[in-house]
């Protein structure tokens, strides 16, 4: 089948980056797998080799008949192919996961690569990692480091709840049809312990401190909370008691300053301010 523009099509067609991923993903012989994005089955017909079962999830319905009957053809049994669009799917409808947690993986589309983010966050509860391959400049956001250029908003909100790795970079040649850029493929581990700070609240203050990128901590904050009624002095004194300098700019701060930012902020931040205003999306 020819592939889509629209659904942001790109088949791996690279047997032997099929079986790095495979072998990178660290799988176990009773493991279950949620497959993000099936197409021809070129990673999932591989990986009911290694795997107990393959869910399959495939949006396009022209694949989903094609894979189901190559997996007919070839007398697998351990996939079942699931003809639906992941961002609506409820993965309780898929299985009972209480008492073993599924590895997601899957190529994502590069257009929905922060809503397959968000949505897999939303789930955290209901799986235990994913292994996912992503579009190589996003990939290196989710793991950057602070002071480089890509650590940012999204470093910051994907820290919140998971731990990210770079596995391996991936040429954009073993793709149908080639993209623009390479990939990555990356590991997200959702390990975290809640760090005692609210999601809503942590989310509201990284989104303000990097709202103007290129001024200082102090004025990118002021400018974006002014309105509440707190002055730039206050703002100043706590940055001081959350042990932050007010002249360095966002991207220097480290995980643990932002948490003990927003647990300085969180008092004069009015709760309906923080749940309505607009952030960047995990």
């Amino acid at each position: 089948m020819r592939p889509k523009k629209a659904l942001g099509q790109h088949f791996l067609v690279d047997k032997n980056i099929i079986n790095k991923i495979i072998k990178n993903a660290c799988l176990k012989e009773d493991d279950l797998i949620i497959e993000i994005g099936a197409g021809h089955g070129e990673l999932t017909l591989p990986l009911s080799e290694h795997v107990r079962h393959v869910f399959a999830i495939e949006k396009d319905a022209g694949l989903c008949y094609k894979l189901k009957k190559s997996i007919k053809d070839k007398k697998i049994t351990n996939i079942t192919v699931i003809k639906e669009d992941i961002l609506k799917l409820d993965l309780k409808e898929i299985g009972d996961f209480s008492k073993e947690k599924p590895v997601v993986m899957g190529n994502i589309p590069y257009n929905i690569s922060s809503l397959i983010l968000k949505k897999l966050v939303e789930s955290k509860e209901l799986i235990s990692r994913a292994v996912l391959m992503f579009q190589w400049e996003y990939a290196k956001r989710l793991t950057a480091s602070p002071g480089t250029k890509e650590y940012g908003a999204l470093t910051l909100l994907i820290s919140y709840h998971a731990t990210v790795k770079n596995l391996f970079q991936i040429s954009r040649n073993v793709f149908y049809p080639k993209p623009s850029v390479d990939s990555m493929l990356v590991e997200i581990r959702f390990d975290r312990p809640h760090p005692g700070i609210e999601e809503h609240l942590f989310r509201y203050v990284v989104n303000a401190t990097f709202s103007h990128r290129r001024k200082n901590i102090l004025n990118s904050l002021f400018a974006y909370i002014r309105g509440i009624g707190i002055s730039k002095e206050q703002l100043k004194k706590l940055l001081s008691e959350a042990d932050i300098t007010p002249n360095l700019r966002a991207e220097m701060l480290e995980m643990d300053d932002f948490l003990r930012l927003s647990a300085k902020l969180k008092k004069y931040l009015p709760k309906n301010l923080i749940h309505t205003q607009q952030t960047e999306q995990v």
